[in-house]
């Protein structure tokens, strides 16, 4: 918890936004918890492999 504070507040400070991504979809509902808002995934079945992009909104 304490590095999520650390980086949105350092994000609020420097006026810039806080983007992630992840390849663990079962992060996911972990990252949401922590104030993201999963806005995109794309999938790549030729390599079997998904990828979820979140920003922060809390």
């Amino acid at each position: 918890m304490e590095a999520k504070e650390y980086i949105t507040s350092k994000g609020s400070e420097l006026s810039l936004p806080i983007y992630m991504e992840t390849t663990e979809e079962r992060l996911v509902p972990i990252y949401e918890r922590f104030g993201f808002e999963f806005y995109d995934n794309r999938e790549d079945e030729s390599i079997d492999l998904k990828v979820w992009f979140g920003r922060c909104v809390a």
